[in-house]
């Protein structure tokens, strides 16, 4: 898939592969422009989500439901 002007991207949960959360992402920042991905994840999800961390060494902001 190739959809142009993507700014953001929410993940709803965070894949089992590494791979596919990179691709995911990478639809944003294309062609030099900015971008965001937004990652929601539940405590079943932080294994995968640390395995992409060192996978990759991307630094990650955290912010917490109220």
């Amino acid at each position: 898939m190739d959809v142009k002007n993507i700014s953001h991207v929410l993940n709803y949960d965070v894949p089992k592969n590494t791979e596919d959360y990179i691709h995911r992402i990478g639809r944003t920042a294309r062609a030099g422009s900015a971008g965001k991905a937004i990652t929601m994840l539940a405590r079943h999800d932080h294994a995968a989500l640390r395995r992409i961390i060192r996978r990759y060494g991307i630094e990650i902001q955290k912010w917490h439901a109220k």
